[in-house]
């Protein structure tokens, strides 16, 4: 009785295995934890968990990866249980910089990735809202679906994220774009990859916050913004990580098309007109050998027939 009781549960562990890919049991903390690999080499940021591939512009400086977990902590109850509430967060940076090591532009990628109860709270820095969004929307890249938000921003980054940036002057108003999906058992993995450029210049004396809404911008400011978007999409492009072949007519015969049927009556399926050509040509031909006709006779009525199709 009990092995009945273990094997069903043994199976159910591989299982979950086997569909993540790349778990590791955490004897501290007694559950599953998902693992993933991550790289960057010469701008190209791959990642297993969650999924996905990007080229950066080349001309962008990466100035490396910041585990971000402990913002993640703040304001859990002393009852924390990392069971139920554990999570990996982690930024990767990359750069362009002008002489004077001020930074102008560059590319921020945000991935959580979450443990445990699916339920529990996703954090902050993952799920706040800019309250100075510009513009809004979804954009569909290769086989996924993206919330992208364009905002300007004076606080972006994150404590450990400027410390990557210690070497560099951060601008006073950025403006960012970013895109962001959900991932993973319950949505609740995410990754954000946000495209930033200084906006100070074409604000001016202006607040950083309302210096580009649409209603207030000059022209010099709506090509910049014009301008903007052009260079996200140029400075990111999104790599294909799969390649999906589509061999359905391979393993799925075409549906009979319904034959018109007396009113009142359902539709009537049968076989397909193709099927009906082979069927008359095969008794053509059987008749043709028996020399029931001529060949004339059997090569004009085999026009016929293919011409039906």
């Amino acid at each position: 009785m009990k092995n009945r009781t273990i094997y069903p549960l043994i199976l159910l562990i591989f299982f979950f295995i086997s569909l993540t890919g790349f778990t590791m049991f955490d004897k501290n903390t007694g559950i599953l934890n998902l693992k993933t690999d991550r790289s960057v080499e010469n701008n190209l940021f791959s990642s297993t968990f969650p999924e996905i591939k990007l080229q950066m512009n080349r001309e962008f400086k990466y100035l490396g990866s910041v585990r971000i977990a402990e913002k993640i902590n703040e304001g859990l109850n002393a009852n924390f249980d990392p069971r139920e509430q554990s999570f990996d967060a982690d930024s990767y940076l990359f750069v362009q910089t002008d002489p004077q090591k001020r930074v102008s532009r560059g590319v921020l990628i945000r991935m959580l990735v979450t443990h445990g109860d699916p339920s529990q709270r996703v954090p902050e820095i993952f799920t706040e809202t800019n309250k100075n969004i510009l513009e809004s929307g979804e954009m569909k890249i290769l086989n996924e679906i993206y919330q992208y938000d364009l905002y300007p921003e004076q606080e972006f980054f994150v404590p450990k994220e400027r410390a990557l940036l210690r070497n560099s002057r951060v601008p006073p108003c950025l403006l960012v774009k970013r895109l962001s999906i959900k991932a993973g058992l319950g949505h609740k993995s995410r990754v954000h990859v946000i495209y930033f450029e200084d906006a100070s210049t074409a604000c001016g004396s202006r607040s950083c916050g309302t210096c580009l809404a649409s209603k207030n911008r000059s022209a010099e400011q709506k090509q910049f913004v014009r301008e903007f978007t052009d260079r996200s999409f140029a400075s990111i492009r999104f790599i294909e990580t799969k390649t999906v072949e589509d061999t359905t007519s391979r393993y799925v015969d075409s549906v009979p098309k319904a034959q018109p049927a007396p009113a009142g009556m359902a539709p009537i399926y049968g076989p397909s007109k193709a099927d009906t050509v082979e069927k008359r040509l095969e008794a053509l031909k059987r008749i043709y050998e028996k020399n029931l006709i001529s060949q004339e006779e059997y090569e004009k009525k085999k026009t016929e027939i293919l011409n039906e199709l």
